[in-house]
């Protein structure tokens, strides 16, 4: 009887390590069609607009916070020590297909980018795959910053802005318990 059950506890335990690792992630910036390596999760962008390419299994959405802060980055990173609203606040909703070519910049509340099939998802037009697995690009040209009212152009834009894509794990009663790091990155524009 013993015998049974660690044999279906560690059958459990290995199924859904299997599970786990069939999960993966990747982030990927462009510029003119070349891929812009990065440096310690630094990216080195010329100011013109970029692509961001997502390869995605298992997750069909995260939520991002982007933010011209950089102690709310580090703070999200676990590296500082300010209160991240990011982690309070449910994720904004952008507008489907990425019409506007856009990112938008908020201390407050993160954007919840995602793909659930070719007519809903907050990517360029066309991503391919489906719900769990998936290839989408965001092109951007502009950052929209909501709590200043302003929109700046990539092409005039010359500081740095901070990424942190994450998936949040809720208890029970939907209080956020823990935050997997799914990406992060600084992004520093130069002409």
């Amino acid at each position: 009887m013993i015998k049974g059950i660690l044999f279906f506890w560690l059958l459990c335990i290995s199924t859904s390590n299997l599970q786990a690792q069939d999960n993966s992630f990747k982030v990927s910036f462009f510029q003119k069609g070349i891929e812009i390596k990065n440096k310690h999760n630094v990216y080195n962008l010329n100011n013109k607009p970029f692509s961001i390419k997502l390869n995605s299994k298992g997750y069909n959405g995260f939520l991002i916070g982007v933010t011209f802060d950089r102690d709310i980055y580090l703070s999200a990173l676990g590296e500082a020590d300010l209160e991240v609203p990011w982690f309070a606040n449910t994720g904004m909703a952008e507008v489907l297909f990425n019409a506007d070519r856009s990112m938008f910049i908020s201390d407050q509340a993160p954007s919840y980018w995602y793909y659930d099939d070719q007519k809903d998802h907050r990517f360029d037009p066309h991503p391919i795959g489906t719900y769990d697995n998936w290839e989408g690009i965001r092109t951007i040209e502009k950052f929209d910053d909501l709590l200043n009212n302003k929109i700046f152009k990539v092409d005039n834009f010359n500081k740095s802005v901070y990424l942190f894509l994450y998936n949040p794990i809720y208890d029970d009663d939907y209080e956020l318990v823990d935050v997997e790091v799914l990406f992060h990155a600084e992004l520093r524009f130069v002409k």
